[in-house]
């Protein structure tokens, strides 16, 4: 596997977002996006009972052109800055999905790689759950050779992360693996802020 470097903000980046693994592609063709506004608003997540950081993550989600979103991710470790995506929804079965990108307008762009996390979404009225891929499920997929996508390494020596750099045709098949699989994907709890949360 070759190493690809980046800057020290990416690195951050990687971390904070979940330290998930990253795909080169994303998950849908162009006529595989759809809308969920129900997502639309400001989500926040309950603080945890231990932990050296005080109050909670919160994420806002807003509309950004045609089947696409703009998430903005405050997490407590990185207030008072936020992390920005570019969020496009599709379903995999009856299992809805979000793609996740570095949204286009950051500054300076570079700082960023153009890759693609997937987490597993699902309401039930004022409570967002989602989960994404877990690395533990993807190690014993690749060692097993059972994945069929190939996997580059992204980061620092210190803080090396996966990359996958398989066709959108194959990040499907991985996903369709994984929304049937118990242990594949992990799950945390968002709660919406306040009944005028913007619609």
């Amino acid at each position: 596997m070759r190493t690809l470097r980046m800057a020290a903000a990416f690195g951050l980046w990687v971390c904070l977002s979940g330290c998930i693994p990253y795909f080169l592609h994303p998950a849908y063709g162009p006529r595989e996006a759809v809308d969920e506004d129900r997502l639309i608003g400001t989500w926040t997540s309950p603080p945890p009972a231990t932990s050296s950081w005080a109050g909670s993550d919160t994420v806002r989600i807003s509309r950004d052109g045609k089947h696409a979103y703009r998430v903005t991710y405050r997490a407590r470790m990185l207030r008072p800055d936020s992390l920005v995506f570019l969020a496009h929804m599709f379903r995999v079965g009856t299992q809805m999905l979000i793609d996740l990108e570095p949204h286009p307008s950051i500054e300076p762009a570079s700082i960023y790689a153009p890759v693609h996390s997937f987490y597993r979404v699902s309401l039930s009225e004022d409570t967002l759950f989602y989960g994404g891929l877990s690395e533990k499920w993807l190690d014993a997929e690749v060692r097993a050779g059972r994945l069929g996508c190939p996997v580059d390494t992204l980061g620092t020596e210190a803080q090396e992360r996966w990359i996958f750099t398989c066709p959108t045709e194959e990040v499907r098949r991985v996903l369709q693996r994984a929304v049937v699989d118990s242990q594949a994907m992990w799950r945390e709890t968002f709660v919406r802020s306040g009944a005028g949360a913007e619609r």
